[in-house]
Order: structure tokens, then C-alpha cells, then sequence
């Protein structure tokens, strides 16, 4: 399989080649096509591990949107990150998770701050 982009600026599509047959999508195509694999991928084995790797290089969204609302499943929140390559992804979170992840989040957002102060103070 080859993956290629072709065009300029807005108007790119990405060329998939596999054998002679080839495929052009554009993002909305793209974004169709993620949504699948990664809903293939929930399928499959081996899972995707509970804990990150640290030296696999993930991709990083800088400054992202997202959106919270309850969940009409579940008792919980649903909270979608948006990521500009990978799209919106959902989570459902109870209150015991809410809660753990509040406090793993002000712990982060509290050794910022230390940090920040003993640069200042030097």
C-alpha cells in the first residue's frame, strides 16, 4: 500500500495505490475512512495498551477544541477532544472518574506552577 498526497493548498486528496487499483479521498473521505478503522481497530487484537508508551511518538494536538455534555447512555459525562487530524473522539466518564481525573489535572496544573515560580525566583 502507498499513501501519497496530490494537489495544492485546500484542494489536496490522498492517493491510496494497493496493488493496480488506486483511490483518491478528500478530507471528508478521510474523515469517513478514520472513523472506521479506528471502530475496526476497537474490534481487534491485540487491544490497544492501558498505558501509554513512552517512546512511541503519539500525535499532539496544540490548543484544542472540546465539548462536554451528559451522557444519555450512562450515568456520566461524555467529554470529545478534537484533534485537526484525527477528528472529534468522545469519552464517557462517571463521577468517580471525573472526580480522579479533576484531582490528576489540579496535581499537573500545581507542579506547572511550582515550576514556574522557581524559574521566576532564579
Amino acid at each position: 500500500m502507498q499513501l501519497n498526497l496530490t494537489g495544492e493548498g485546500r484542494q489536496r486528496k490522498l492517493r491510496i495505490a494497493i496493488g493496480n487499483k488506486t483511490m483518491l479521498l478528500d478530507g471528508l473521505g478521510i474523515d469517513s475512512f478514520v472513523e472506521q478503522l479506528a471502530l475496526f481497530r476497537a474490534s481487534m487484537l491485540p487491544r490497544v495498551p492501558d498505558a501509554m508508551i513512552p517512546t512511541h511518538d503519539y500525535p499532539i494536538t496544540v490548543d484544542p477544541c472540546w465539548y462536554i455534555e451528559p451522557s444519555l447512555l450512562m450515568e456520566a459525562m461524555t467529554i470529545f477532544f478534537r484533534h485537526e487530524g484525527l477528528g472529534w473522539t468522545g469519552f464517557a466518564l462517571t463521577d468517580a472518574e471525573c472526580e480522579a481525573w479533576i484531582g490528576e489535572l489540579r496535581a499537573v496544573a500545581r507542579g506547572i506552577e511550582a515550576s514556574a515560580s522557581v524559574e521566576m525566583r532564579q
